[in-house]
Formats: C-alpha cells, sequence, structure tokens
C-alpha cells in the first residue's frame, strides 16, 4: 500500500513538474486543478477551462473526442502563447492528427497528446530534413513516350536516408504546393496524373519539417485531336483515284502537349458506311503513309471503273495515338476524250517568246484550257519536217523548260496511265529565229578634194531548215585604222547613226572636213531583221588634189568631138571628154558665138 501511494506521488509529481516546465511557474495549471482526481493532461485542460466556465469538469471530460482534445488544446494553447505564460513560445502545431509540438522559448519539444506531455528533445539535437535538388530524386513516368492515357508516377531517392519522411505534391503546370497539396510517399506507390503537371519531392524531419522541395515535369500527356481537316482530289485517271490532304496537330496548352501528326490512313466509303460509326471502323484503312510536315500526303485507290463516282476520307494520328477523321471528298473517275472518232483535238494553247524573229532562242509555253479528268499533258519538241515517235513525248508540268535553238515545232497530247487518249495532237510551228548574218561584201568609195562617199550594200544569207533568212534592215559606217584588228572593229563606238536598207540598192554615207590628198580607210555593217551582222571589208579611199592649170600651163586631158565635120547646111553637135580623173572637179561646158568669150554665167 505504501508502495502504490510513493509511487501515485512521483507520478503527480512529475506530472506537475512537465507542466510546470511547459507553461512556466506561473503557469496556467494551478494547484487548486492538480487536486482534481485526473491522470491525463487532456484532463486537465478539460477541467482548466470548465473551472474558468464555471462547469462542472466530471460532466465535460467524459464527452471530449481525441480529435475534439486536440483541437481544444491546440486552440488554448495558442492563446496562451499569445498572452499568458507561453508568451515568446512558438505556435504549437499538429505534427499528425493526434499530437501537437509545443516548442519552448529554451528550444525544448514536447509532444501533447490526449495521454499526456512527453519531452522530445531540445532543437540542437534535432537534425533538419535535408533540402532536396533535381539530381537527388528520381522520377518514373509510365508510359513515359508521349501518351493519350493517363500517366503513372513514382519518386525515387538517389540516396534515401530512413530518419526522413519523403512527400509529394502534385500540382498542375506553372502551380506550386501549399501546405494541404503534400503527402506522404510510400515507395514504390503509383501517383496518376491525368494531364501533365509537376511532382514536387522533399523531406521531413522527424518534426515534421520540410527542406527545400525538388521538382519534375511530367509533360507527354497528349490528349488533344489534331485538327479538323478535309480530303482533296489529287488526280483522277480512268481507273484511277488519288486522294490527298493533311493537318496539324492542334497547339499544346497548361494541360496537354502537341505530339504532332504522326501519320495517315486512307478510306473509301460506301452507303451503309455514311454514318460515323462506320466510318471510324478499323476496317478497309489504307496506309499508313508517314506525315511530311505541313505538306500534302496522298494514296492512289486503282482498278476503278471509268465514269463512275467514289467518296473518301482520311485519318491523321499523332504520335500519342490521337486520331481526327477528315471532311469527305467525291471524285468520278475521268471518261476517255473519243478524239480519234470525233475528231476533236485538245483545247491546248501555245504561247511562244519572242514572236519577232530572233538570232536568239524561243521559248515555249502549253497551257490546257478544258479538264480532261485522268489524263496528263504531254510534249514533243522536233526539227522543221520531223514527227515525233513515242520516245519524244515527255509529260509536261508548270516547271517544264521548252527551248527551241532553232526552228522546228512542239507538239502536246493527252495520254491517261493505259496510254489511251488523243492521238490526235496539237502543235505549234516556230519559225522566226534566225542565226544566219548577212552575206560578206566590200563597199566602194568616191571623193572630192575634203570629202568621201562610202556606198555598197549586201544579202541576207538564205534560209535553211534549221534557220530563216529575216532580210537585211540597216547598215552602219565606220572609219577605221589601217592595221585595226576585227575585234577593234567591231566595239560599238565611232559607228555612224543606222541607214536604212534599201533592197539590193546601195546605200552611202559621206565622210566630210577631209584633208586633201590623204588616205582614209572605211568599212560598212550589215544588220539583218533578227540582229545578225556582218562587217564588210575594208575599202582605201584618198582625198583629191586641185591640178593647178594657171601655174603650170598645162590644160585639162579633154577631147571635143564635133559632128559632122564636113561642110553642112545644118546643126553641128559637139560632146566633151574627160580623159582624166581629176578627183573632186566637176566637168563644166559653156557655148559662144564666134569672138565671144563666156562670162560667169554662161559655164
Amino acid at each position: 500500500m505504501l508502495a502504490l501511494i510513493i509511487t501515485i506521488i512521483v507520478i503527480i509529481v512529475l506530472a506537475a513538474i512537465s507542466i510546470t516546465y511547459i507553461f512556466g511557474e506561473n503557469g496556467i495549471i494551478s494547484q487548486a486543478e492538480l487536486a482534481v482526481e485526473r491522470t491525463r493532461i487532456g484532463d486537465y485542460q478539460t477541467v482548466l477551462e470548465a473551472l474558468r466556465s464555471g462547469i462542472e469538469p466530471e460532466k465535460i471530460v467524459e464527452d471530449l473526442t481525441p480529435k475534439q482534445f486536440m483541437d481544444r488544446f491546440e486552440q488554448r494553447a495558442n492563446k496562451e502563447i499569445a498572452e499568458g505564460a507561453l508568451k515568446g513560445s512558438k505556435d504549437p502545431r499538429r505534427l499528425d492528427e493526434n499530437t501537437v509540438i509545443i516548442e519552448t522559448k529554451e528550444g525544448d519539444i514536447f509532444y501533447v497528446t490526449e495521454d499526456g506531455v512527453e519531452y522530445k528533445d531540445n532543437r540542437e539535437n534535432i537534425p533538419d530534413a535535408p533540402d532536396l535538388q533535381v539530381g537527388d530524386i528520381e522520377i518514373h513516368s509510365n508510359p513515359s513516350e508521349p501518351t493519350n492515357k493517363n500517366v503513372k508516377v513514382t519518386i525515387t531517392l538517389t540516396n534515401p536516408n530512413p530518419a526522413f519522411t519523403l512527400q509529394y505534391a502534385k500540382k498542375n503546370k506553372n502551380e506550386t504546393p501549399s501546405g494541404s497539396d503534400w503527402r506522404d510517399y510510400t515507395q514504390g506507390a503509383e501517383i496518376t496524373f491525368t494531364q501533365n503537371g509537376l511532382i514536387f519531392a522533399r523531406l521531413l524531419n522527424e518534426l515534421r519539417e520540410p527542406g527545400t522541395h525538388a521538382s519534375g515535369n511530367i509533360n507527354n500527356i497528349d490528349k488533344l485531336a489534331p485538327e479538323s481537316f478535309d480530303a482533296k482530289e489529287a488526280e483522277r485517271t480512268t481507273n484511277s483515284i488519288t486522294v490527298k490532304g493533311h493537318t496539324i496537330d492542334r497547339p499544346e496548352n497548361n494541360a496537354y502537349s502537341s505530339s504532332g501528326i504522326k501519320e495517315y490512313y486512307f478510306k473509301e466509303i460506301t452507303g451503309m458506311e455514311e454514318n460515323n460509326a462506320n466510318i471510324e471502323s478499323a476496317d478497309g484503312w489504307k496506309g499508313p503513309v508517314a506525315a511530311n510536315g505541313n505538306n500534302d500526303v496522298s494514296y492512289k485507290f486503282t482498278g476503278i471503273t471509268q465514269g463512275t463516282t467514289h467518296t473518301y476520307v482520311m485519318k491523321a494520328i499523332d504520335v500519342a495515338g490521337n486520331e481526327t477523321i477528315s471532311g469527305k471528298v467525291t471524285v468520278t473517275t475521268g471518261e476517255v476524250p473519243n478524239f480519234d472518232q470525233s475528231g476533236e483535238t485538245p483545247d491546248i494553247t501555245f504561247t511562244a517568246s519572242p514572236t519577232t524573229d530572233t538570232n536568239g532562242n524561243v521559248t515555249v509555253t502549253i497551257t490546257q484550257n478544258k479538264e480532261y479528268p485522268g489524263f496528263t499533258l504531254q510534249y514533243a519538241q522536233k526539227n522543221k519536217n520531223e514527227a515525233p515517235i513515242e520516245s519524244d513525248w515527255h509529260d509536261y508540268t508548270a516547271s517544264t523548260n521548252i527551248t527551241l535553238t532553232q526552228n522546228g515545232n512542239v507538239f502536246a497530247r493527252l495520254r491517261d496511265e493505259n496510254g489511251q487518249g488523243s492521238k490526235v495532237t496539237a502543235s505549234k510551228d516556230i519559225g522566226n529565229i534566225d542565226k544566219l548574218a548577212p552575206t560578206a561584201f566590200t563597199p566602194t568609195g568616191t571623193q572630192t578634194t575634203n570629202s568621201i562617199t562610202i556606198k555598197g550594200h549586201t544579202s541576207d544569207q538564205a534560209a535553211t531548215t534549221a534557220y530563216k533568212s529575216s532580210g537585211i534592215k540597216e547598215y552602219y559606217f565606220k572609219e577605221v585604222g589601217k592595221d585595226d584588228s576585227n575585234d577593234t572593229i567591231k566595239q560599238n563606238t565611232g559607228w555612224t547613226s543606222a541607214v536604212a536598207a534599201s533592197g539590193t540598192n546601195d546605200v552611202s554615207h559621206t565622210f566630210t572636213n577631209l584633208t586633201q590628198g590623204t588616205t582614209h580607210y572605211f568599212v560598212m555593217k550589215a544588220k539583218d531583221v533578227a540582229g545578225n551582222e556582218t562587217i564588210s571589208g575594208k575599202v582605201t579611199v584618198t582625198t583629191g588634189e586641185v591640178p593647178n592649170f594657171n601655174q603650170s600651163g598645162s590644160t585639162p586631158d579633154i577631147t571635143f568631138t564635133a559632128s559632122p565635120t564636113a561642110d553642112t547646111n545644118g546643126n553641128v553637135t559637139v560632146t566633151i571628154t574627160q580623159n582624166k580623173t581629176y578627183a573632186g572637179f566637176t566637168l563644166q561646158y559653156a557655148q559662144k558665138n564666134k569672138n565671144e568669150t563666156p562670162a560667169a554665167g554662161d559655164w
């Protein structure tokens, strides 16, 4: 009995010491309150509130649940920290649902539960939770590749320590976790993400105080279907239809990434498949055809009867597996134009450039003015008087360059993939190419004492099968040096203005203000309508000198001839012949009566 009494006294004394240590010498629990026959700290606290509110403690204590007790204790302790004996201590906080931690100013840590107060340790002896860096955790996503399903995530510490508790928080993109977001993590547990987000991890020490958290991205969830689009006709023939199209993936948002278009499928739909359920069924799809960025992809349906109508759709699938089915396209296969029987020729236009005479090349473009579904436009290029053979034909596209370096013909036809079609062809005759220079020639010259006149002409070369003869258009004249080379003569400087050609007649140009008795060298240049040129041979001419009859006493070498010379009762006619050339001089005459001399006006 004595031992029992001593034990009870020790328990009461220890309880009093603990409570006094927590709340101070003048704590909220008085000696009168200790007299109450209760052994739990929760009872003392409840009794304290009951005494201060005038309620019998026995009527309150028995009705408190553990959670109610903890709520009441935390509330009361907060008040005492703010106003009473615990003023200056840290705020009480919940360690868990059944435990409140109080830390005194001296750093002593107490756990308070419904069963009493337990001294834990001094703050100095309790290690802080480590701060986590990105490299301290490994985040495992399943699956890790792009997916349109949920992703399950597990967390592994690279250096686990059982002294600390691992917690995680799961948040949407651009959000940070708050206190209520954190959960204790059990190794191997799966955390499910239904959309992209962030996974955070941190460690708690034994007081459940956190270190700095680390985080990782979950960004492989794509539940966005590709953008809507329409299938299109790429090509049709008499027995095939090619369908084409493309789309893009929807842009990413905070919830889902954009995994990009992976591939396409193609399907012909008929009758009962017009409803969406039948279109979406797995049967009948052709493919896959790999995506090609922002370019169309195509699929060719073959073995189709000509002149029949068909409806098609496409299906785009992104990397994550999301699908979008296109709008429909309806196409009718082509029918063979019966050119042979009908005499119809394809409605095709040829355009040549240039159309005027040229000494360059001529380019030809072909325009198909009427659509012939399923037929390919082809061309052949041949010389004059030649017909195309099968190997001469080539497909014509917008980038085709048809260049003729000599006169000839360009042919066009339509062909389907089976070789059927326009056996009657359209053609364009090209006959304006002239690369033939005018015929070689040498001019002549006449002179006076201070001028020289150069004259001459030539003809264009005769036409050939390859080139036309465009005809001489104009001439140019140039004084050159005695020893000038052809390259020097050909230079564009020094030539006179153009003198128009005059058929087969000479054209001329007079060079004036020359010194008498000097020698000069000249050439002409003939240019035809197409622009071809020929430079003539050189002509050498010396200006004339004045005969000095007055000083020398000589007379011009002139012969007079009279007819008749016998006596006559009729008239006599006289002709004058200049037997020597006097450059730059003009022969004149005067007729006078006997014993008269000519005056100036008589000449």
